[in-house]
């Protein structure tokens, strides 16, 4: 009879019923803290994108101005003043290393490949 007047005391827990509300909770706990990191990747690669667009915006300004003075330097005027400035030197081209092609009276000009050297194998 001793036994039995434990028994009615204890309070049953019903286990399969406690593990199912833990898994619950776990499941969600691990969902929650994933959307979380997700939200900071993606705030992480937002600020990282627009690093790049700075510095890409900078780099294609940077290669307009290039290539504003690289028109500019190549100008006629430029290169002429520069000429007599002294900086620049031009030195005439010997008719030997110019090759000069003619097309034969009756004959079209373009559309044909043809062989060109320079006499005595010069030009190198």
């Amino acid at each position: 009879m001793l036994t039995r007047n434990r028994r009615r005391g204890m309070n049953t827990v019903r286990v399969s019923y406690v593990a199912r509300w833990l898994a619950a909770v776990a499941f969600l706990g691990i969902v929650g803290l994933s959307f979380v990191y997700m939200r900071n990747k993606l705030h992480q690669y937002g600020e990282q994108r627009r690093l790049l667009e700075k510095r890409l915006a900078a780099l294609r300004q940077e290669s307009q101005v290039v290539q504003v003075q690289i028109t500019e330097w190549g100008s006629r005027a430029v290169l002429h003043r520069r000429l007599q400035e002294g900086f620049v030197r031009l030195v005439p081209i010997p008719d030997g290393r110019v090759v000069r092609l003619q097309v034969p009276p009756g004959k079209p000009a373009g559309g044909e490949l043809r062989p060109v050297a320079l006499a005595g194998g010069e030009g190198r």
